[in-house]
């Protein structure tokens, strides 16, 4: 549905900060993290954080 409205969609291992890189996002404006377990979702925003602090 993203896609069809325009929104760039990518699919990855976005607890890995070169993935998004690699995508050329340099600042995202958003980021949508999705785990069923509670400690690898809070890893993966807390890496993503750590590579875009602003």
């Amino acid at each position: 549905a993203a896609r069809k409205l325009g929104f760039p969609v990518l699919y990855g291992d976005g607890s890995r900060p070169a993935v998004l890189q690699s995508a050329g996002i340099s600042s995202p404006k958003a980021v949508m993290v999705m785990y069923t377990g509670r400690s690898r979702t809070v890893e993966s925003v807390q890496r993503i954080r750590l590579a875009f602090p602003s």
